[in-house]
């Protein structure tokens, strides 16, 4: 949803906690998570969703719904089975 400093206008109310994230390495996972979503065929949020899934420990992502396309797509989301070498590409570039 945000890709660049211009998105922050859009929300006041998450511009300080997401204006962090809009650096080098945050557009460089962004990147990534494109490159697998067309390899996947799905939107960057399910690769993310999937990549998180894969962790090691206790995860749970927070995810909120307001309608039922929205949980459709959340479920749609859970389906995906990313291979180990797109887990460790994310790991790669997130650390």
């Amino acid at each position: 949803k945000y890709r660049s400093k211009d998105d922050l206008s859009k929300s006041s109310a998450r511009k300080e906690g997401v204006s962090g994230y809009l650096n080098a390495k945050g557009v460089s996972i962004l990147a990534v998570l494109d490159d697998l979503a067309e390899k996947y065929q799905a939107k960057p949020a399910h690769i993310a969703l999937a990549w998180i899934s894969k962790q090691k420990g206790l995860v749970a992502p927070v995810a909120s719904a307001t309608n039922i396309a929205q949980i459709n797509d959340l479920i749609s989301a859970s389906k995906i089975e990313l291979s180990i070498s797109d887990v460790l590409l994310l790991n790669a570039f997130s650390s």
